[in-house]
């Protein structure tokens, strides 16, 4: 697979071998990473004008700094070449490999909202319901603290509902199919 990211860049070569995946540049440059150590792979989608969206595989390896792919390679200012068949084809190839290599590793959709993104939001519900509680009753204004706070503790037992359907989805995994699928 090639891709140009800018065009400030020379054209990268894209393949797997033995395990690796290797990164081929100008100059006979050359960059590899082993599918054992990954540990995550998450894809978005970007809008690049009209209604064409680029795919994007972001990589990222154990110990090594990530790799990004695109499906849309730039060929000139404003111009992308469409690589979204030959892109997902070699997405499926590379992660079929690297779940196999690395079963521990997790398969993300960016955008997506995930039960870590709602704790944290439980989070600083909780610690605004105290602060402002805590504010208004240390101003002598104990029935407002109040009311505010228990405002932000409904919210948050609003989200807190949710949780149990977010986790059960985010439990099933993600495959290289259900990634790529349109």
């Amino acid at each position: 697979y090639s891709q140009r990211t800018n065009l400030l860049r020379a054209v990268e070569q894209f393949s797997i071998e033995d395990a690796q995946l290797v990164r081929r540049m100008a100059r006979g440059r050359e960059r590899r990473w082993s599918l054992a150590g990954l540990r995550r792979a998450v894809l978005s989608r970007q809008m690049i004008g009209g209604s064409a969206g680029r795919l994007m595989l972001q990589l990222s390896f154990q110990r090594q700094r990530g790799v990004v792919l695109t499906s849309h390679s730039v060929r000139g200012l404003g111009r992308f070449e469409d690589q979204t068949a030959a892109f997902k084809a070699f997405a499926r190839t590379l992660l079929d490999q690297g779940l196999a290599a690395a079963p521990q590793a997790r398969l993300d959709r960016s955008g997506e909202i995930n039960a870590s993104a709602l704790r944290w939001a439980i989070g600083a519900l909780a610690c605004g319901a105290l602060v402002v509680a805590g504010s208004a009753m240390a101003s002598g204004a104990s029935a407002l603290g109040l009311d505010l706070g228990a405002r932000l503790v409904f919210l948050m037992l609003l989200i807190s509902a949710v949780l149990p359907w977010i986790d059960r989805r985010g439990a099933a995994r993600l495959g290289p199919d259900a990634l790529l699928a349109d």
